[in-house]
């Protein structure tokens, strides 16, 4: 079975790892009775061992996949996923390749090539596009939990307006510095944001 290399599984698997344990498990699980003393092996019985391993091993990648898919996940593990997908969408590591960069405020001032930023050591988990992501997946679940149970969880609202302030700040403190680069332009267009998520006071 093949999964594509952009899906997102529970668990904190990766399609590639998922692949690569299915693979072996059915390298450990093969019967080797048969593969010595081969003048002895009756040809109907090797078939039918074959056979069984095969489909013992269709059903129990079948079970891994529905284990480790997003739909059979719980809140707990979607939300997960939806941090990874946000850092792999927003985060610097990745955009700082395709991203053009703004433009520098005193660009008359520097002479000679700009100094080279030092590399990252690993995802950009705290730039500020980043944790405006993230974010908004989790206004996205408490705001549809919220509206399930309806309007008498007072600590889900308090945690809300929290949570919609505080991106609200970071929406303003992001437009200041890259100030209308790529970078806002894509941040604010993916996730659906207009004027009134980073303007004027918001309340529920």
């Amino acid at each position: 079975m093949h999964f594509p290399k952009d899906v997102l599984l529970d668990h904190f698997l990766s399609p590639e790892e998922l692949q690569e344990s299915i693979k072996h498990s059915y390298m450990l699980t093969v019967p080797k009775n048969w593969s010595k003393h081969r003048e002895f092996i009756d040809p109907a019985v090797e078939a039918a061992e074959l056979k069984e391993h095969a489909e013992l091993h269709a059903r129990a990648t079948t079970a891994l996949t529905r284990i480790t898919s997003l739909a059979n996940a719980s809140q707990k593990g979607r939300t997960a996923a939806n941090v990874r997908r946000c850092i792999e969408t927003f985060g610097r590591h990745n955009t700082d390749k395709t991203y053009t960069p703004k433009p520098a405020l005193n660009m008359d001032v520097i002479k000679g090539p700009l100094p080279q930023k030092t590399p990252r050591a690993g995802p950009d988990t705290g730039s500020s596009e980043v944790q405006i992501a993230v974010l908004t997946a989790k206004i996205k679940v408490l705001a549809d939990q919220l509206d399930a149970k309806g309007t008498k969880d007072h600590v889900g609202h308090r945690d809300l307006r929290l949570m919609v302030h505080r991106r609200q700040k970071l929406l303003n403190y992001l437009k200041r510095k890259e100030r209308g680069s790529d970078r806002w332009k894509v941040l604010t267009e993916t996730l659906g944001l207009g004027e009134a998520t980073y303007k004027g006071e918001i309340s529920f």
